[in-house]
């Protein structure tokens, strides 16, 4: 890879950091009206995954997905092009958002922090 190439997130969390977590979201229908909820569970092993898929009614879902969170913190600009499709496209790259942040909101972008809470290695503190 290109060592120009910004396709990494900042320097606080790299796919090391990641490796091996998933991003997990799906649409599922409850109840007798079939009323939509977008289901997001962001920093789940393989372990979490099979088990939430085992125990999942797939009758009642529909775009269901599993992305790696190593390629969802990767930089990309405000249309969501990564730094080696702007490249290719002779276009300016100017990284504004984790993809993770520019797909699901900025409420998922993975920071040290979040990362810890959710892998359980240290309680978040919101004061």
């Amino acid at each position: 890879m290109d060592d120009k190439l910004k396709t990494n997130t900042p320097s606080e969390i790299s796919g090391e950091d990641v490796r091996g977590l998933f991003f997990m979201d799906y649409t599922y229908f409850e109840g007798e009206e079939r009323l939509p909820r977008w289901i997001r569970s962001p920093y789940k092993d393989c372990i979490y995954i099979s088990q939430r898929m085992s125990n999942l009614d797939f009758s009642r879902v529909e775009n269901f997905r599993i992305q790696s969170l190593e390629d969802l913190i990767v930089m990309v600009d405000e249309k969501g092009r990564r730094e080696i499709e702007c490249l290719y496209k002779n276009i300016d790259f100017e990284p504004k958002f984790q993809k993770i942040e520019y797909l699901f909101g900025s409420g998922y972008k993975v920071s040290r922090e979040m990362l810890n809470y959710h892998t359980g290695r240290i309680p978040l503190n919101f004061y």
